[in-house]
């Protein structure tokens, strides 16, 4: 299949087809969701489950900075914390485990259909609004701190849960599944998953700021028995944590502590843990070891395999406990008033109640020297592209792949370059170092896109690129047409989603390319 070029798509003038329909769920998840009607006893009791975040058993909030975390004592601004959980079940005093079965009328809560044929349910929970700056960033302005679902008739005397996507729903098409399959940054890619847990943070220790330190956990070794991307997938490490609790449901909730949760970390080294892997942070120095996985995980009651192809193990889990709680649990109100919102802002979008002008759905694309994207200074300069430019935003054209990139100082990168996104048989993460050359195997170019005066790049809709069929992944070559970087491309292409506020895609200098 040939790729698609800046030129052509400009001179073509295409359309928007981008990602048609996003509330449609697909046929399968839809069927599964007829299939569990049936399963719900319409005679059972229905329960509630609050859960909190805290941090040292004060109440998480954006905005606030909360001391003393970790193994060098440092601060952390809050980002964002979210995470599903699935498997939900009440514990009687005997020991017996009776489902509880989660409701499936909300933006939070979805029923789906196990393997076996039996009827499960996945949450989501969300602790951070965009209240603040810091938050804004990363979160979403809806926050869910409660569990309900409906079970037999009992005295129970504990809970018990899974932390993290189950594994028949964990390769959807996120982008046009139902709630809470949709949320905003909780996939991957249809390929690679979902996040189990989404824990950003602002961390300071002395005078060193890491803008953002993360803990994104998912499911490794999946690979699709049909050997399409749609699957179905088995998982060689699912890396779903049981949580088990003894708990008073009528005046107790769960509570997550972010200072239990980072009391073996050190927030002073790396980036934290993506996937698996340490993230280093080149503040840091090459003589800084980056930690965090196995901490984090740890604090969660996994342990990960010391050999590549080994298996997770379990340990004591430190982060949850239940605390007790007072009052009837609740909701912020999902969305802000949408005339409140500044269209040259980008906080506070998408807006689902936003009335989108058809003037907006123009064609545009970056072009090499060109200075028509937003300039550093402008609040929208390196934040994630497609909270604007969709369907559900102000931005002018819809974008289906966008990002900013940076000098190796982190700086704009005025010097140009092109990005090619395009497919791969197989993509090597992991391993012995190899050429960059090498770690896409059977790459098949897409689209080229120039990075223009500010160090931006950008299309709106193209052809060739339809992210509900295929797994795309991104080279960076300078304008030399070196090539510098090879990455996995986010579900929508809005790269800047994760790559910002200390986490930016840096062009590597000097002749040596950087992984």
């Amino acid at each position: 299949m040939p790729a698609f070029s800046a030129s052509a798509v400009m001179r073509e003038g295409l359309g928007m087809p981008l990602i048609e329909n996003r509330l449609k769920l697909p046929f399968l998840l839809v069927a599964m969701l007829l299939w569990s009607c049936g399963d719900v006893g319409p005679d059972n009791p229905s329960f509630t489950i609050p859960f909190v975040a805290n941090v040292n058993g004060v109440a998480l909030e954006c905005g606030q900075v909360y001391e003393g975390l970790g193994a060098s004592a440092s601060s952390i601004d809050v980002r964002d914390v979210r995470f599903y959980i699935h498997d939900v079940q009440l514990l009687t005093e005997e020991g017996t485990a009776v489902e509880l079965l989660l409701d499936n009328d909300n933006d939070f809560q979805l029923q789906y259909s196990r393997a076996d044929g039996s009827t499960g349910a996945v949450a989501l929970l969300d602790f951070t609004d965009t209240s603040s700056e810091t938050c804004a960033i990363r979160g979403t302005s809806a926050t869910r701190g409660f569990i309900v679902g409906t079970a037999p008739e009992g005295a129970y005397s504990g809970v018990r849960f899974k932390v993290g996507v189950p594994q028949e729903i964990n390769h959807v098409d996120g982008a046009v599944s139902e709630a809470p399959l949709n949320a905003y940054g909780m996939q991957w890619t249809w390929a690679s998953g979902y996040r189990h847990m989404k824990i950003d943070v602002k961390a300071t220790t002395g005078d060193k700021v890491k803008e953002a330190y993360y803990f994104h956990p998912g499911s490794q070794g999946c690979e699709s028995s049909s050997g399409d991307i749609a699957g179905p997938y088995a998982c060689s490490m699912p890396l779903l944590s049981t949580i088990e609790l003894d708990m008073n449901i009528d005046n107790q909730a769960v509570e997550f502590d972010l200072a239990r949760f980072y009391a073996s970390d050190d927030l002073n080294r790396g980036n934290g843990c993506m996937f698996v892997r340490n993230l280093s942070d080149f503040q840091d120095g090459e003589d800084v070891e980056p930690n965090g996985c196995s901490e984090m995980f740890g604090a969660i009651g996994l342990t990960l395999p010391e050999t590549e192809g080994g298996a997770a193990g379990t340990t004591t889990q430190s982060a949850f406990r239940v605390v007790d709680f007072s009052g009837t649990p609740g909701e912020a109100p999902p969305y802000p008033d949408v005339s409140t919102l500044d269209v040259n802002n980008p906080s506070g979008w998408p807006h689902p109640d936003y009335e989108r002008p058809t003037d907006l759905d123009v064609a545009a694309v970056s072009v090499s020297g060109g200075t028509s994207s937003h300039p550093p200074g402008d609040p929208r300069y390196g934040a994630n592209c497609m909270q604007c430019h969709q369907s559900n935003g102000p931005g002018e054209g819809q974008y289906v792949a966008a990002g900013t990139i940076y000098n190796s100082a982190g700086e704009p990168w005025v010097e140009g370059g092109t990005i090619e996104l395009g497919t791969a048989e197989q993509a090597i993460r992991f391993g012995p170092p190899i050429p960059l050359e090498e770690k896409l195997v059977g790459w098949e170019l897409k689209l080229a896109l120039p990075i223009d005066a500010h160090g931006q790049w950008y299309a709106t809709a193209v052809p060739d690129i339809n992210y509900q069929v295929e797994n795309y992944y991104a080279r960076v070559l300078d304008a030399e047409g070196e090539l510098k970087m090879v990455m996995a491309i986010a579900p929508g292409g809005g790269c800047n989603h994760c790559h910002s506020t200390g986490f930016e895609v840096l062009m590597p200098s000097g002749e040596e390319p950087a992984w």
